[in-house]
């Protein structure tokens, strides 16, 4: 669920990159939890994020949400259960077909009736936890409400999907505490997928100046190669406000969160160098690198725990899985009229 579209002022092709920065730190303490697919993936996606109780979902008290739609053992599963994981669904970018919706319902009776069963129970601290970096990947509260709002999912039934999320993962921990991944997994794990995944994108340092032709562009280029400072002509020629009286200046900014035309205009310009005029966004641009620093990843020591917790997580899902599928086979399932 991809939440924020990039937009820049025609005046500041750069003004999100602060904000991506500002994502990039806050993601920094959820981002084993997007790794694990514990997050919601396009607002953050609901990968493995499910409702809570369907026979008990918070918008089950509306009459036709407590119609009952179907019975797995007698339990049952009601309209309002179905129309949260079908919002759910649309949340997370998947289709919202009825059928596959009554299905994915009837399969949390199950998981949820197990867990009673063994007494397997999420505390409220970790759901509390699971969405705030929920919220941290949003965007904050603003962006997450309008998310919820555009796919009809109410904030009761996100926490009752964040609530079953964590309940299926701890059921799945308690029944198969034996399968656990080893280092040597993690490290063939880390080689093939997750050291790509977790690389840190490059950086530039940058100073801008805007302007509205190519042909001032170009005579402001020419003032400089002649000798005037860069933050001097971005003063005295740059339109952009918001930069133009601290010399241009942006700060660091990641190259990924860059237009394609301006990483392109700033490929092979070295620290100390200013860029041939770049067209973006209806202006024409010239910038100053001060300095890079090169993309990397993290060693593998430094995550290795981490990426044997994730593996160990799929595995265990994966069996949970499968003990459903039997589990569910052998159920009575009855479908309303």
């Amino acid at each position: 669920m991809t939440l924020a579209d990039r937009r820049w002022p025609g005046s500041r092709p750069l003004a999100a990159a602060g904000v991506a920065l500002r994502r990039r730190r806050a993601a920094r303490w959820v981002r084993w939890a997007a790794i694990a697919g514990a997050a919601l993936v396009a607002l953050l996606a609901l990968a493995g994020c499910a409702s809570g109780d369907p026979s008990a979902s918070p918008s089950a008290s509306a009459n036709a949400g407590d119609r009952v739609v179907a019975t797995l053992d007698g339990l049952p599963l009601r309209a309002a259960a179905l129309d949260a994981i079908r919002a759910e669904a649309r949340l997370a970018g998947e289709g919202d077909g009825v059928r596959k919706a009554r299905r994915e319902g009837l399969r949390r009776i199950l998981v949820r009736r197990q867990a009673e069963r063994l007494g397997v129970a999420v505390a409220e601290a970790d759901i509390t936890t699971r969405q705030a970096a929920v919220t941290a990947q949003a965007g904050g509260e603003k962006a997450l409400s309008a998310a919820l709002a555009a796919v009809g999912l109410g904030r009761a039934d996100l926490r009752a999907a964040l609530t079953y999320a964590l309940l299926e993962q701890a059921l799945a921990d308690e029944i198969y505490p034996q399968l656990v991944a080893s280092r040597t997994e993690a490290r063939a794990f880390y080689d093939d997928e997750a050291g790509a995944l977790l690389a840190r994108p490059g950086e530039v340092r940058l100073a801008e100046i805007t302007v509205p032709t190519q042909k001032v562009a170009r005579d402001v280029a020419a003032r400089m190669a002649a000798g005037t400072p860069f933050a001097a002509a971005a003063r005295r020629f740059s339109m952009d406000p918001r930069t133009r009286f601290d010399g241009g200046m942006l700060g660091w900014v990641l190259l990924a969160s860059l237009p394609a035309e301006i990483r392109d205009g700033l490929r092979g310009v070295k620290a100390g160098e200013v860029s041939a005029p770049v067209h973006s966004l209806g202006r024409w641009h010239l910038y100053k690198v001060y300095a890079r620093r090169a993309g990397s990843r993290p060693l593998f020591t430094e995550v290795a725990a981490d990426l044997r917790a994730e593996l160990t997580r799929r595995r265990r899902a994966a069996a949970l899985g499968q003990w459903v599928a039997r589990a569910f086979a052998r159920a009575k399932v009855e479908m309303a009229p």
